[in-house]
C-alpha cells in the first residue's frame, strides 16, 4: 500500500509570489514493482511528475521488462542507459541496478537533479548519476568526441567496427515459413 510521508507543508501562489510554510515536497513510500522491489521517490512542488501512480507503476513495470529482454539479447558489458529529460529521477532510480551496469541521467533543472539525487540515495542507488545539462547539448558533445576518436582510429590504421545485423539470421526458419504458407 502507498503511504505518502513528509507531507507537511502548505504552499501558497498569487501573482507571480509563492509562500511556503514547512516543506514542499511530498515523499512517496511503497512504489511496488511486479520484480519485487518497493521504491521510494520525493517529488518537489511545482515540478512534473506522473500524478497518476497505477499508471507510472505500469510504465516502470513495462521498461524493466524491455530492459531484461534487451540485456539477456546485448552481450557487449558495460552495459549503459542514458536517459535524456530524467526529471527527479523516476525511470533513472527504476533502471538502475537491474539489467544495466550504470544508469547516466541528464536534467537541465538544478532542482531536479537536487531531487533525482537525493531519489538515488532513498533508494540506496550507486550505479547511477544524474548530472546537470542540456541534453542537446550534451548528445552534441558525445558524438563530437565520438567522430574525433573514430577519426584517430581510422589514422592509425584501426577498424574496428562491429558490424549489427538486424532481423532474422536464420535462413532455415524463413524457409519453413515460406513453405507452411
Amino acid at each position: 500500500m502507498l503511504k505518502v510521508v513528509g507531507l507537511y507543508g502548505i504552499i501558497g501562489r498569487s501573482k507571480n509570489v509563492r509562500v511556503v510554510i514547512g516543506s514542499c515536497f511530498v515523499v512517496e513510500d511503497g512504489v511496488h514493482l511486479a520484480d519485487g522491489r518497493s521504491l521510494k521517490y520525493k517529488h518537489i512542488e511545482g515540478s512534473f511528475s506522473n500524478p497518476n501512480l497505477s499508471m507510472s507503476i505500469c510504465t516502470l513495470n513495462w521498461m524493466t521488462m524491455v530492459a531484461k529482454d534487451l540485456s539477456s539479447r546485448i552481450k557487449r558489458r558495460p552495459l549503459v542507459l542514458l536517459e535524456l529529460y530524467c526529471g527527479s529521477g523516476n525511470h533513472t532510480v527504476a533502471m538502475a541496478g537491474t539489467f544495466f551496469d550504470f544508469v547516466l541521467g541528464v536534467e537541465i533543472d538544478k532542482k531536479l537533479v537536487e531531487f533525482g539525487s537525493q531519489n538515488l540515495a532513498l533508494n540506496k542507488v550507486d550505479c547511477a548519476k544524474i548530472i546537470k545539462a542540456d541534453s542537446k547539448k550534451f548528445c552534441q558533445r558525445v558524438l563530437k568526441r565520438r567522430r574525433r576518436r573514430r577519426q584517430q582510429q581510422l589514422k592509425e590504421g584501426h577498424d574496428n567496427r562491429k558490424k549489427i545485423f538486424m532481423g532474422n539470421t536464420n535462413h532455415e526458419e524463413e524457409e519453413e515459413e515460406e513453405e507452411e504458407e
